[in-house]
């Protein structure tokens, strides 16, 4: 069956439209592209410019507006030393003993004075590791007048310290390794309760 030359000329005059077709809708499509990324780098630097909000608030120092820090980045050092990564502390905490006296003769209220400072121990659990530097610091601490310092940081997220706390005089009175189970599929965990001095503010 053979096809006369109109027909030849309109079916390539045919294609040679849907060609220019084509190419001008990859054109159009780099350009929306072109100006999708050009929008979003215009973006991405007014939020790095720009305050968050209408303030400049951050988890840096200096901040006009301080942003709170999600606890759960947090880095413990003893005598200067990393001794691990943990995955709980507790004991960041301070209280007054309070000693009642009772005046003769007042029967509306009971003198309440304050007493001396108390801070229960810090404890620290993490998941069992290769590391070994919390069992060496055990260790090194095993002697009855040996006492070391521990620090923990609470880290921003960039990773630089947002508020730090400092322990002097801290020794370890309880280790506590895992429960093993062969039916378990949770992390085997150890724990290290520290006993101290007294707890201060640091940079």
């Amino acid at each position: 069956m053979g096809f006369d030359q109109a027909t030849i000329q309109q079916a390539e005059q045919q294609a040679d439209q849907a060609v220019d077709d084509a190419n001008q809708d990859a054109q159009q499509a780099m350009k929306t592209a072109q100006k999708a990324e050009k929008d979003a780098q215009q973006l991405a630097g007014q939020a790095g410019a720009a305050p968050i909000n209408g303030t400049d608030r951050s988890t840096k120092k200096g901040s006009k507006v301080p942003d709170p820090v999600g606890g759960l980045r947090f880095l413990v050092k003893a005598d200067d030393c990393s001794i691990g990564r943990f995955a709980h502390c507790h004991g960041l905490a301070v209280e007054y003993e309070i000693e009642e006296y009772a005046e003769g003769g007042q029967n509306a209220f009971v003198h309440k004075l304050r007493g001396r400072m108390r801070y229960p121990n810090l404890v620290l659990s993490r998941g069992i590791t290769h590391e070994t530097g919390l069992m060496d610091w055990f260790q090194k601490t095993q002697s009855a007048g040996q006492r070391g310092n521990i620090s923990v940081s609470l880290l921003g997220p960039d990773g630089s310290p947002v508020r730090s706390w400092g322990f002097e005089g801290a020794f370890p009175v309880r280790w506590e390794g895992p429960i093993l189970n062969a039916r378990s599929h949770t992390a085997a965990t150890e724990t290290l309760e520290i006993a101290h001095r007294g707890m201060v503010l640091t940079d």
